[in-house]
C-alpha cells in the first residue's frame, strides 16, 4: 500500500525540515569521507503521535484534513529503533552492505491505515466510538504558507 496522506509539501510550500534534510546528508557524507556508509530513513508519521495529538480522547474525536480515507504510512518508535539497529550491521558488514540502496535512502514503513481505519479500531478494541473532523485542505495549505516557518504542531496537523 502506498500513503496518500497529504504531502508535508505542496506547490508554493516546502516545509523547513525538508529543506534541511538533504543539506544534513551531503554533510554527513561530505565528513565522512567515504569512511562510513549515510542512511536516509523515512519512516512515515510516528503511530505514538498519530494516536496521542490526532486522537482527542476528551471530546471523543479523530481529526484529519482534507478526507478521512486516504492511507497514512506509520511506524511505531520501537519498529523505528529495530530498522535502525539492522541498517547498521548491514551497512558493517561488506557482504550485506552492498545490498543497501547506491542513494543511501531507505523506507520503514509500519502499517499503512487511513483514519477510518483507526476509527475502526478504537470501536473495535476500546468500545469508543470516534467523531471524524475534517479540516479543508486548501484553508490549512493557506494557513502553512501564512505562518512560515510553521510550529510542529502545525505540519502535524496538515501533514496528518
Amino acid at each position: 500500500a502506498r500513503s496518500t496522506s497529504q504531502n508535508a509539501n505542496f506547490d508554493g510550500y516546502q516545509h523547513p525540515e525538508f529543506v534541511n534534510k538533504p543539506l544534513l546528508l551531503a554533510e554527513a557524507r561530505a565528513l565522512s569521507q567515504g569512511t562510513y556508509r549515510t542512511i536516509a530513513l523515512t519512516t512515515g508519521a510516528f503511530l505514538t503521535w498519530v494516536i496521542k495529538l490526532g486522537v482527542d480522547w476528551e471530546k471523543r474525536a479523530i481529526h484529519c484534513v482534507g478526507s478521512a480515507e486516504p492511507l497514512v504510512g506509520m511506524t511505531a518508535f520501537d519498529d523505528i529503533a529495530r530498522s535502525v539497529a539492522r541498517l547498521a550491521l548491514i551497512a558493517l558488514d561488506p557482504v550485506t552492505a552492498a545490498s543497501l540502496p547506491e542513494d543511501g535512502r531507505v523506507r520503514v514503513g509500519g502499517q499503512f491505515a487511513s483514519v477510518l481505519d483507526i476509527k475502526a479500531a478504537v470501536k473495535r478494541v476500546k468500545g469508543v466510538e470516534l467523531d471524524v473532523h475534517i479540516s479543508d485542505a486548501q484553508a490549512v495549505r493557506g494557513m502553512l504558507k501564512a505562518k512560515y516557518p510553521p510550529e510542529l504542531m502545525d505540519i502535524i496537523y496538515y501533514a496528518g
